[in-house]
């Protein structure tokens, strides 16, 4: 994102859209989007987006890339319930 949020949505998004669902490719594409919406967080917001920031914990932990492992485990530790309260 490097304060260049808009173009980078755009980019993820157009990642996304040209990207075979459910390829490495895919994946990056949808769990950057969801990094940057983390990032963008409240309290209020983490209910709405929690089963969507899941979905993607969940895959990017299942593969064997371990780069996309340790990105769901990133996910993981910023919206547990206990670090969510804490902010």
């Amino acid at each position: 994102m490097l304060g260049r949020k808009k173009d980078a949505i755009a980019c993820y998004e157009a990642c996304q859209y040209i990207s075979n669902p459910g390829s490495e490719i895919d994946l990056v594409a949808r769990a950057s989007l969801q990094f940057i919406q983390v990032a963008e967080m409240n309290n209020k917001d983490f209910a709405e987006r929690a089963s969507n920031v899941n979905d993607i914990k969940a895959e990017l932990c299942h593969t064997e890339n371990l780069l996309y492992a340790a990105a769901g485990r990133l996910l993981e530790g910023v919206t547990t319930d206990s670090i969510q309260r804490s902010k």
